[in-house]
């Protein structure tokens, strides 16, 4: 009976501890998105930024040299990816994401262990119920043939003691007679 209103309450705790999981799991990821987004941002503004300073600087020197210098965006965009944090940013959510699913494998071994342990319990609950059956219904058994036995007894002896008293009676009727006798002579 106590098994029976805990599992219940077992479960519920175990879905809403995953739920809570969960709701981190994604605050954390919403998190490191904005994170992502925002660096994305700042780099993009760097890149632009330090383009236009090559840029002015090229025109500076082509134009004090004579000079026609290509400078190559795609090469500056590479070297500006070089100095960015993302990598470890990235390292970070890949870890979360890895221990996020060892937990959710953790709490999946969990609930296997757990109903395994509630059939378990409840294939237990059942043999223990059957032999509390077995054994009510031979106390019961054993209570009618005690009371058959008792009645058989009771019976007996009642019989036995009217025959008893229907003989003293006479006995007691013979004497009262004898003494009777006795007295009329």
């Amino acid at each position: 009976m106590l098994s029976e209103t805990l599992t219940p309450r077992i479960l519920k705790r175990l879905d809403s501890l995953d739920e809570h999981v969960f709701n981190i799991r994604n605050d954390v990821i919403e998190s490191l998105r904005d994170e992502l987004r925002k660096l994305r941002k700042d780099l993009k503004e760097k890149r632009d930024f330090r383009i236009e300073d090559i840029s002015t600087l090229s025109n500076r020197l082509t134009g004090s040299s004579g000079q026609l210098v290509r400078h190559d965006e795609e090469q500056v965009f590479k070297v500006q990816q070089g100095t960015c944090d993302c990598g470890a940013i990235l390292s970070k959510y890949e870890s979360l994401m890895m221990a996020f699913k060892r937990e959710k494998s953790e709490n999946i071994m969990l609930r296997k262990e757990f109903h395994e342990m509630r059939k378990q319990h409840g294939f237990e609950i059942g043999n223990v119920s059957e032999k509390f059956n077995n054994m009510d219904s031979r106390l019961n058994n054993a209570e009618k043939t005690l009371r058959s036995e008792i009645d058989t007894i009771k019976n007996e002896k009642m019989a036995q003691l009217r025959s008893e008293i229907i003989t003293i009676k006479e006995e007691n009727n013979c004497r009262i007679s004898r003494n009777e006798k006795h007295q009329d002579f």
